[in-house]
């Protein structure tokens, strides 16, 4: 939906939710903390920083420089979206200073554009839309041929098929016997009852016919398709180059 007050209302209903576990997360924080300094680092955020073939400072410094490349570039994008979704919902969502109200992004943490109207945010509306739900919906498509769609993507690329446990154990659909986080996520569950791995990979995603779940898949199916290729090294390769590198392969499939 892009409806100002259903947008606002689940935003703050998600943080109204989640404030009673700010303790709990406070107490696992310090615990993360001090477990990073029994092995030397400053703090958690040193560790995660540590794996990417340089020190923890020199990977932020390197994060700064790479901002400061993006950020006249997008500075104008922010101020072309601020002003067409001022001009949509008016000035009584706050907003002042050049800021964009969060919750009009139509994203749970304001970290994506993607649900924003494009009628009424693209320069250019009557051009052509990438959104293929139509497509999709048109074309029969369910969610078991959209896997099958995506799988296909990466074994015309030279990869193997997706193993069998991956259609045995992964979740497609939202059961309708049980409450489930439905956010989506890949799984490696390491080696499977015959000591190999690259074999037990599971989905968990609640699929529906449309653009965005289309992307996920390719997104998710991309951390699979990464993890079956390294199965069958020894476990300490077992990985990805560093944190993020999963998560590269994922968007730039994508």
């Amino acid at each position: 939906t892009t409806d100002a007050a259903t947008l606002e209302k689940v935003w703050t209903g998600w943080r109204e939710v989640s404030a009673p576990m700010r303790s709990i997360y406070t107490d696992f924080v310090a615990l993360s903390n001090e477990a990073a300094q029994e092995y030397g680092y400053a703090d958690e955020g040193a560790f995660w920083r540590s794996d990417y073939d340089m020190p923890a400072d020199d990977f932020a410094t390197e994060m700064e420089r790479l901002w400061q490349q993006m950020k006249p570039l997008y500075q104008k994008l922010h101020c072309y979206v601020r002003t067409k979704l001022l001009s949509k919902y008016g000035d009584s969502y706050g907003f002042q200073d050049g800021a964009i109200p969060a919750h009009l992004l139509g994203n749970m943490w304001a970290q994506s554009w993607e649900n924003l109207d494009e009628a009424s945010i693209l320069p250019y509306p009557n051009d052509v839309s990438i959104d293929v739900t139509k497509a999709l919906k048109d074309s029969g498509y369910t969610w078991q041929s959209m896997v099958e769609q995506a799988e296909a993507f990466f074994v015309s690329l030279g990869f193997d098929s997706l193993p069998p446990a991956f259609w045995a154990k992964s979740l497609f659909q939202r059961p309708a016997d049980r409450e489930v986080v439905c956010h989506a996520s890949a799984w490696d569950f390491g080696l499977d009852d015959n000591g190999v791995g690259g074999q037990d990979l599971r989905l968990k995603m609640c699929i529906k016919i449309n653009q965005e779940d289309f992307v996920t898949l390719h997104h998710e199916l991309g951390h699979l398709f990464y993890d079956q290729s390294y199965g069958s090294q020894p476990y300490p390769f077992r990985t990805s180059a560093n944190d993020g590198f999963h998560e590269a392969i994922g968007d730039t499939i994508a």
